[in-house]
């Protein structure tokens, strides 16, 4: 029987979700048959080469993927391993995907234009990365509530790792600050509100708003401007 299983982690509007694809035995076809024939996918497929160098042949491209080095395929992108020596090339391979959801939050575009950019490019990788991609890989650890804990924190530690190495194609979308969701805003403003020394210009700082807009913010929630609470908590 086919199966998928899949870890996602929700970060601000962004959802990241691994599979683990299961094909039945009949299906199951040899390397050759994946790998040497044009093939595509719907989702991010991530190739990192543990042992070895592969040759990979896109539409308009070779790349040759050496020892320590991952590559990033595009969803849609046609692609196929040439010239690959099965007794020396060991590659870990991941299927990723990434989706918008109705979180507060403007990364999806930052992280869909790190991959994009990113794509198609050896890019050098610490060995953990090859450990994360293993972990990921356990099919009975999908199985267990230990074993899922286990996935989201390899994952969450694959995505830290991932983003740091696609960090010089960012652009300056990607790398601006995110204003914090209404939660966010809420604590940060409940510990600075009650700091004297910590002026409204900061409190915007913090919380990445303009000073007007600060200053409505805490009227609104508190019914007070920032000077008069203060001054209301200062005598009591």
């Amino acid at each position: 029987m086919s199966s998928i299983r899949t870890v996602s982690i929700d970060y601000g509007d962004t959802r990241f979700s691994i599979y683990l694809i299961s094909l039945p035995g009949k299906y199951q076809t040899p390397d050759t048959a994946t790998t040497h024939v044009m093939h595509s996918h719907f989702y991010y497929e991530l190739h990192y080469a543990s042992r070895g160098q592969c040759l990979y042949r896109f539409s308009d491209r070779e790349v040759l993927l050496q020892e320590g080095q991952m590559l990033l395929i595009p969803p849609g992108q046609h692609h196929l391993s040439v010239g690959k020596d099965s007794e020396s090339y060991i590659p870990q391979v991941l299927s990723l995907s990434i989706s918008a959801t109705e979180n507060p939050g403007r990364f999806y575009p930052a992280f869909l234009s790190m991959l994009n950019a990113a794509a198609m490019t050896p890019i050098t990788g610490p060995l953990a990365v090859a450990g994360y991609i293993n972990i990921l890989q356990q099919r009975p650890l999908y199985d267990c509530v230990p074993g899922i804990c286990r996935l989201k924190a390899a994952a969450a530690c694959f995505l830290s790792d991932l983003f740091h190495l696609l960090s010089p194609y960012a652009t300056e979308t990607a790398t601006s600050a995110e204003p914090p969701c209404d939660a966010e805003v809420a604590v940060l403003l409940e510990n600075m509100v009650n700091r004297p020394d910590i002026t409204l210009e900061q409190i915007a700082e913090a919380i990445n708003y303009s000073t007007r807009h600060t200053a409505r913010l805490i009227k609104n929630i508190y019914g007070a401007s920032l000077s008069e609470i203060r001054r209301s908590r200062k005598s009591k």
